[in-house]
């Protein structure tokens, strides 16, 4: 049980909620009074609007995924910066404590994530993990079965050829931009993931 208490009018309105209607909660405390979620950004160290900025930025979730879903996403930043409020100025707040802010929003949004490698990381479920492990594996196969892809993929080695290469190759995967999106910035922060794994700086 949380106990909230906003001024509105010289007077203290006292809510008692439960977690499952913290959704109620930040609703009519909005309606009580219209500065709360002003005043709530104040006093984190970062703002929602931040916050989901940096989840999509990061690759953890889509624009897409995002507008779909938007008050479950609201809402979740809204707990996250709740939660933060009380964060002392003289701490400090790092890249590092802002990847702790992001896994919270995240799993306050029902995404669960964890550290892989000492990175933060949206996991998949068992049946997904599978699935993608079946299609990488019929790549790599593929790839292997067919000497002439392997040398052709080997010439690829300028930053031109890349780009041209990964446009033929990215056009016969199953994304579609109306059926299957995929964000630029999800995009972005999987090559560089991807990247770094293999060594690249």
């Amino acid at each position: 049980m949380q106990l909230f208490f906003v001024p509105h009018q010289s007077i203290y309105v006292k809510l008692i909620v439960m977690s499952d209607k913290k959704q109620r909660l930040f609703e009519v405390m909005q309606k009580v009074n219209p500065d709360f979620k002003r005043k709530l950004n104040e006093d984190a160290p970062f703002h929602t609007d931040h916050l989901i900025q940096s989840a999509i930025r990061s690759g953890f979730i889509s624009q897409e995924e995002y507008d779909a879903d938007q008050q479950t996403f609201n809402m979740a930043a809204e707990e996250t910066v709740d939660n933060f409020s009380d964060w002392s100025e003289g701490e400090g707040f790092g890249s590092s404590d802002m990847t702790f802010a992001l896994k919270e929003f995240l799993e306050n949004a029902g995404i669960k994530t964890d550290f892989v490698n000492n990175k933060l990381t949206r996991m998949q479920n068992e049946a997904a993990n599978q699935q993608v492990a079946t299609d990488i594996n019929n790549v790599q196969k593929a790839t292997q079965n067919s000497p002439a892809m392997q040398t052709a993929n080997s010439r690829i080695d300028t930053p031109q050829e890349f780009e041209q290469g990964f446009t033929v190759w990215f056009s016969t995967t199953g994304f579609n931009p109306q059926k299957r999106p995929l964000s630029i910035s999800q995009a972005q922060s999987m090559v560089r993931n991807a990247m770094q794994s293999l060594g690249y700086r």
